[in-house]
């Protein structure tokens, strides 16, 4: 089973230079046991320090673990490609600056009693206006395609003469549902669709699509087109490249006989009920580090919700140790709400209480 673990909180707050913070990482993995495991997958964020090829974290971080892959947040890539197209499409930036507009009227006080009251006297449901974010940009864009547009008229002092040129009044038939559609596919659909496709080529990096594709091909039991995800890790797993294609091609004859079952469609549960280190072990290895390897970095970006929640004004001298060991209580609670208080309280009895004054 693969599972994600949150394991500390780091204190770099003095300096935050590449060199400073891979020093603390390993110096916490020291500290953790954890320096002799190998590190095969490292994921940030676009900062300059923690992804610059020169001198960043990542590329410090490879002298120690040579096979560790940078990954850049894949998840924080496409909300940045989808923030950038709102920014360069004309209507989608109009859009959000009316909404962000409306936040900024209502989030005074005076306004949002206003907005409340009126909530009360329509019977419904009492709500206020949150600030757009880029994230609530990402989600919500998909769904702003479709707007209506203003219906044109021929300008008042026009209506006395003969006019010999063409004016908005003409293209009445706009109301035309097929003109509409015509229209927003031209202002609005295509830029957007032109301005993704244009930046998922610029913010995906090449090599992290290969081995992305390679290793989607490897979950289809390929082996020629996975090969560059085989070649990457072949040396730090110690597989037999022969002896692999060959389970390959026996699991991927198993695993075929089972997809004609309709209870056994999720290919998860098709690796782990046929794929086991004792039939296919080289299978097994790379099939297990192809999970590990990460592709985002939010879920790790959660604990600094629970690091708002934790380190609160009236905990401020809080020690970086107990502050870790909460944080690592409230995230992992699946094994802390498994934890006998008696068993606390008997370690608690068995320690020196004696306060020196």
């Amino acid at each position: 089973m693969i599972y994600e673990r949150f394991i500390g909180f780091l204190n770099v707050s003095e300096k935050q230079d590449a060199e400073t913070l891979v020093n603390a990482i390993l110096n916490f993995l020291k500290l953790c046991k954890l320096d002799q495991v190998p590190i095969v997958g490292q994921s940030y964020d676009g900062a300059n320090v923690m992804s610059g090829r020169q001198g960043g974290v990542q590329t410090k971080m490879k002298i120690h673990y040579p096979y560790a892959t940078y990954i850049h947040c894949m998840a924080h890539k496409l909300n940045l490609i989808v923030v950038d197209m709102c920014k360069n499409v004309k209507y989608s930036k109009q859009v959000f600056n009316m909404l962000e507009a409306i936040y900024v009227h209502f989030s005074m006080p005076s306004k949002n009693k206003k907005l409340q009251d009126m909530q009360k006297l329509l019977n419904i449901k009492i709500c206020t206006f949150s600030q757009i974010s880029d994230t609530s940009i990402t989600y919500i864009i998909f769904s702003l395609l479709i707007v209506s547009k203003r219906k044109r008229t021929e300008p008042e002092f026009l209506k006395n003469f003969v006019v010999t040129t063409t004016t908005a009044a003409e293209h009445e038939d706009s109301d035309n549902e097929t003109y509409l559609i015509d229209y927003w596919k031209v202002h609005a659909y295509y830029p957007i669709i032109d301005e993704v496709v244009n930046n998922l080529k610029t913010r995906f990096s090449a090599e992290s699509l290969k081995l992305a594709i390679s290793i989607d091909h490897f979950f289809n039991l390929d082996y020629e087109k996975s090969s560059f995800f085989i070649q990457q890790y072949k040396d730090l797993l110690k597989v037999d490249l022969n002896s692999l294609q060959a389970e390959m091609m026996v699991a991927k004859n198993c695993i075929q006989n089972y997809n004609n079952k309709p209870e056994q469609k999720n290919q998860i549960n098709l690796f782990k009920k046929n794929i086991t280190i004792s039939t296919f072990p080289n299978v097994y290895k790379l099939l297990n580090l192809a999970l590990t390897l990460p592709i985002s970095s939010a879920s790790c970006e959660r604990s600094f919700s629970t690091m708002r929640r934790i380190n609160t004004y009236i905990r401020s001298t809080m020690t970086q140790d107990r502050f870790s060991s909460l944080a690592i209580l409230n995230i992992e609670r699946d094994i802390s709400n498994n934890i006998d208080p008696n068993d606390i309280l008997n370690i608690y009895s068995k320690t020196n209480i004696r306060l020196e004054l």
